[in-house]
């Protein structure tokens, strides 16, 4: 996976649109979920995205909202581990 090398010009290049064709894999509530980091600033605003999991892949994509928790909260578990490292 890569993430985008340069930071949106303004803060509305963040989000779905601004992600290339085929990376998202589901939206829910407020989250997004992608095949790729993204290089979204994180200015601790309303609106802003904050990454919250990752993955490093390949995994299967989710068919059911249960596996999509469970990847959910492996991406989580995942993420926490590698800052805490």
């Amino acid at each position: 996976m890569q993430a985008c090398e340069r930071e949106p010009r303004h803060p509305s290049e963040a989000g779905a649109l601004h992600t290339e064709p085929g990376s998202v894999v589901a939206f829910r509530t407020d989250a997004l979920y992608l095949t790729q980091p993204q290089n979204w600033p994180y200015h601790h605003q309303p609106g802003d995205y904050l990454l919250r999991g990752h993955l490093t892949g390949p995994v299967t994509a989710p068919t059911t909202e249960e596996e999509l928790l469970t990847l959910r909260d492996a991406g989580r578990a995942a993420l926490t581990a590698e800052r805490e490292a």
